[in-house]
């Protein structure tokens, strides 16, 4: 049995959320139930997931709906078709089932403050004149040490209303991080944040942001 034809017998008359997983696999070339592994399940909710739930709001299914149709497409895959598949899926599933809707509510909560906010340069901080050679707050252009940065970045510490990250990249560890209200009590470590930070004099302000995905998360970045 193909994954579309396992997709189409399970999925009849019962919640549409696990179309997802279809579109996924064959958009990844995912051809049989063979070829679906833990690693290939957790893309799919901590990157494939996680991007589209993000920019359509709420017109996917919330993570709980999914986890929960996925739960039982799987243990009847693993009864119906493919004995195992349980064993090695199922934790995926369990695991993401506090981290997923994290991810997400931390991404609408980071990126609503910064629409509240108008914009990186309708900060209180930027609006500094430089009339007479003078430098604003924001030190971008200071030589020798960088006052912008973005990228995908994992959180290593959250204190309070602060935090420090790695980029994923360089490695390099950055701190402090200034965090919305909002943002400071969602937030925790292993998070994958895709950030534009500036720096202040009081630390790094976050002045745009992409996705946040789960601990976790291979996003292919090496």
């Amino acid at each position: 049995m193909t994954l579309a034809e396992a997709v189409a017998a399970w999925s009849e008359g019962r919640s549409q959320a696990i179309s997802l997983l279809g579109e996924y696999c064959k958009q990844s070339g995912i051809n049989t139930l063979d070829d679906l592994s833990a690693d290939r399940l957790r893309d799919f909710l901590a990157r494939s997931y996680i991007e589209q739930a993000s920019a359509s709001g709420n017109a996917l299914p919330q993570p709980a709906e999914l986890l929960d149709a996925l739960e039982s497409f799987i243990g009847w895959v693993d009864e119906q078709v493919r004995p195992g598949i349980g064993a090695e899926c199922l934790p995926v599933i369990t695991g993401l089932a506090e981290e997923l809707p994290r991810a997400l509510d931390i991404f609408f909560a980071l990126s609503g403050s910064l629409v509240g906010r108008g914009g990186a340069f309708t900060f209180p901080e930027f609006l500094t004149t430089f009339e007479g050679g003078g430098q604003g707050l924001y030190d971008i252009d200071v030589p020798g040490e960088a006052g912008a940065r973005e990228g995908y970045f994992r959180v290593v510490r959250v204190e309070g209303g602060y935090a420090e990250v790695e980029d994923l990249i360089t490695e390099d560890r950055i701190w402090p991080i200034i965090l919305p209200d909002d943002v400071a009590g969602r937030l925790a470590t292993g998070y994958i944040i895709n950030l534009e930070m500036a720096r202040g004099p009081d630390g790094w302000h976050i002045v745009g942001c992409g996705f946040v995905y789960p601990p976790g998360a291979d996003l292919g970045i090496r």
